[in-house]
């Protein structure tokens, strides 16, 4: 297995679960006034702070030592903006993901405060993978034997079965089945 190829397909398929996950938050932001799809809510509920924990170690762990290693002052004002924001919006997902949870319990709640809070996420986030888009192009087209070290000891450190699949495990739910439904 070439883990140089890896750590790119790492980062296009976090990348993508982000952007899939921005997608799901407008959604549900633009259906509020109509009622909103309540499988993408618990989706949503499942994925939203779990994937951004693996994005945020992903970052810290991997991608930033790597360009900072290869880069130092060109790329520090971008990876001290992307830091900075890590934490911001974790509290936005929190917040949101709360929010959501509240919504599959059908708990009161205000909904033109919970749109404004879920489009406050949406653009958040999609301004940091914006940023974070910036800072892949700084990336080596091959990576040294250290780097490619440094993803493997990462990889090696994730909890097994990896993100996504380890939370079909979890949540007092039924082990997921091929073919089966998530909820």
């Amino acid at each position: 297995m070439d883990h140089g190829t890896d750590i790119r397909a790492h980062i296009d398929t976090d990348a993508f679960l982000q952007a899939e996950i921005n997608r799901g938050i407008l959604a549900i932001a633009d259906s509020m006034s109509q009622g909103c799809d309540l499988r993408l809510v618990r989706i949503l509920v499942r994925t939203l702070e779990a994937s951004w924990v693996e994005h945020v170690t992903f970052q810290d762990e991997v991608v930033f030592p790597i360009v900072i290693g290869r880069h130092s002052r060109g790329v520090a004002p971008i990876v001290g903006r992307l830091r900075s924001e890590h934490g911001r919006i974790g509290e936005c997902n929190a917040d949101i993901g709360k929010r959501l949870d509240g919504l599959l319990r059908e708990q009161a709640h205000d909904p033109v405060e919970f749109e404004e809070a879920l489009r406050d996420a949406f653009a958040r986030r999609r301004d940091h993978m914006h940023v974070h888009a910036e800072l892949t192009g700084w990336l080596p087209a091959t990576f040294s034997a250290a780097e490619t070290s440094l993803y493997c000891v990462w990889e090696m450190g994730r909890p097994a079965p990896r993100f996504p699949l380890n939370l079909l495990e979890g949540g007092g739910r039924p082990p997921f089945r091929l073919g089966g439904r998530l909820h």
